[in-house]
């Protein structure tokens, strides 16, 4: 073996040693970021929750408003009818022609009833305004403690993002330092590259084969020198630079 062929090697090895560090470092960024991120999902969960039930509140609050017009139409033609049921049992008992008594019995049965189904429809709406006025109840108490707790949130979030701002800040100056080191060490200025692909991975393990992250593998005299730590190889897929 040459010695130009072992200080390209020892290079390779320490670029890959370098990014190991960034890859580490990367972690790290990712585990704050994830703090961050559970944080804000809890939140949209909850927004989530608010909108429904906000929604729902709204179509009560709107049923009950017909509800009770529905009730109020209903109570008047009750008493509409219990009017004339009175009317017709007083002339009831001032006719004596047969006919004219038989067709006012008539009329009291179709009245009365009428007035039994009315009677029950009345109740029966009763009833469901007592229930959507409980659900109402319960749907404006969820809107208020569910403000409070997105409020509090919110406090948690704000907490949050300025610990791992911080924390990630730490992290990505170390980065910087290891990408300004491996220039002053003539082992590639990978800085551009590293801007560019920060925000996904600037480089990732390289298991079976393959790629870890998008599974591409390494083909031909590629792979052979990249074994052999003969060259620092990215993926042809994702572009990311790999560790063995």
């Amino acid at each position: 073996m040459t010695n130009p062929e072992t200080e390209k090697i020892n290079k390779v090895k320490s670029t890959l040693e370098h990014f190991r560090e960034i890859i580490s470092l990367e972690g790290y960024i990712s585990v704050e970021n994830a703090k961050i991120n559970e944080q804000i999902q809890r939140k949209q969960h909850l927004e989530s929750q608010q909108s429904v039930k906000a929604s729902s509140l709204s179509d009560s609050t709107e049923k009950k408003v017909l509800d009770r017009e529905n009730l109020k139409n209903k109570e008047k033609e009750l008493f509409d009818l219990e009017k004339k049921l009175e009317s017709n049992q007083v002339q009831l008992n001032q006719v004596t022609d047969q006919n004219t008594l038989k067709k006012i019995e008539n009329n009291i049965k179709e009245f009365q009833e009428s007035r039994d189904l009315l009677e029950e429809e009345v109740l029966l709406l009763m009833e469901g305004l007592e229930t959507l006025e409980g659900t109402i109840k319960e749907l404006e108490e969820f809107q208020h403690n569910i403000v409070n707790t997105i409020g509090k949130i919110d406090k948690e979030i704000f907490e949050i993002r300025s610990t791992a701002e911080s924390e990630i800040k730490n992290y990505e100056n170390r980065i910087s330092l290891i990408l300004d080191q491996m220039k002053e060490e003539d082992l590639g200025d990978f800085r551009q590259k590293y801007d560019r692909l920060k925000d996904k991975g600037f480089c990732c393990f390289y298991k079976n084969n393959r790629c870890e992250k998008c599974g591409r593998s390494i083909t031909g005299a590629e792979l052979m020198e990249f074994q052999k730590r003969l060259i620092v190889a990215s993926c042809k897929g994702c572009q990311r630079y790999l560790i063995p």
